[in-house]
C-alpha cells in the first residue's frame, strides 16, 4: 500500500486558493463580489443598500475581500461627489465569479 503525502497541496477543483474560497463563502462578502462583478464601480452606501447591512458591519467584510485581494477600494474621480471612495471588483474576482456561476 503506498504511503500518503501528507505535505501535497489540496485538491482545489476550482483553481482558486483556498484563502478566496473562504473568503467568498460568506453570504454577504459573495453579495458584495457579484454586485461589484455587474455594476464596476459602487460607493460604501450603496453597497450598504444593496446589502441589507449596516455600515459597522459591512465594513469587516470590505476589509477581508480587499486583503484577499477580490475588491479594491479607490478615489471618487468626480469631485462634488457625496462619497470619496468607490469600491471595485478586481479580476481575481472576475475569474472567481465566473468560475463559481
Amino acid at each position: 500500500m503506498p504511503k500518503s503525502n501528507l505535505h501535497a497541496a489540496p485538491f482545489q477543483p476550482t483553481g482558486l486558493s483556498l484563502n478566496v474560497l473562504r473568503a467568498l463563502a460568506n453570504e454577504t462578502r459573495m453579495k458584495v463580489v457579484t454586485y461589484l462583478v455587474d455594476s464596476g464601480e459602487m460607493s460604501f452606501s450603496d453597497l450598504v443598500k444593496k446589502t441589507g447591512t449596516d455600515g459597522p458591519t459591512l465594513a469587516p467584510h470590505l476589509r477581508r475581500l480587499r486583503s484577499t485581494g477580490l475588491v479594491v477600494r479607490k478615489s471618487n474621480p468626480d469631485p462634488e461627489a457625496s462619497e470619496y471612495r468607490l469600491y471595485a471588483a478586481t479580476k481575481l474576482a472576475l475569474d472567481a465569479i465566473g468560475r463559481l456561476r
